[in-house]
């Protein structure tokens, strides 16, 4: 008969050390990986709604708003205004009125919701895009030549940042903080 052989308890216990040792090294780093995929994935998030509202402008040829919202997924969403935080989420909708404000008495169509993306990243447009962004029927945004910016961040502040900075000719683009040239600002 032959002996089956297993592990010894010596080295059990040296196998458990090392997986011990390789954890403690490589938590850190999936810690920050995991920060990064947020502030990324937000960012993107960001970026396609914009990309969407721009598009549906051009489609139908009429005005597209994308505005913050402190509940967009309440039965009747509205626009919050008085600027601030987008991390809420936000609203993109056809502006039959013209204004910035989201009412379906007045014909306002609404065509995509989103919600809070993340509760560990922020979202904060600057004075152009404090409170909503208009997409004009070719495309360009109603900001009188200034160019709109929203700014993802976490507690990292400036250095990791994210700004998704609107064009006046409506197109949009992400732009990343570095420790040598961090973002203009992120949300408090």
């Amino acid at each position: 008969m032959k002996r089956s052989r297993g592990f010894t308890l010596t080295e059990l216990l040296i196998t458990i050390a090392v997986a011990a040792v390789l954890a403690a090294i490589g938590a850190p780093a999936m810690g920050v990986f995991l920060k990064n995929n947020r502030l990324r994935n937000t960012s993107f998030e960001v970026l396609a709604s914009l990309n969407y509202a721009r598009s549906e402008a051009v489609t139908r040829k009429r005005p597209v708003v994308i505005c913050r919202s402190a509940d967009p997924v309440a039965v009747n969403p509205t626009c919050q205004t008085g600027g601030g935080n987008w991390s809420a989420g936000w609203l993109v909708f056809v502006s039959a009125d013209g204004n910035l404000t989201y009412d379906v008495g007045a014909g306002d169509q609404l065509i995509r919701r989103v919600a809070q993306v993340s509760e560990t990243v922020d979202v904060a447009g600057n004075a152009t895009a404090a409170n909503a962004l208009r997409f004009l029927a070719d495309g360009t945004t109603d900001t009188a030549g200034a160019s709109a910016a929203l700014y993802v961040c976490d507690e990292r502040g400036t250095s990791f940042g994210r700004e998704v900075d609107i064009a006046p000719h409506g197109r949009a683009r992400i732009l990343s903080g570095t420790t040598s040239n961090p973002i203009s600002a992120c949300p408090s």
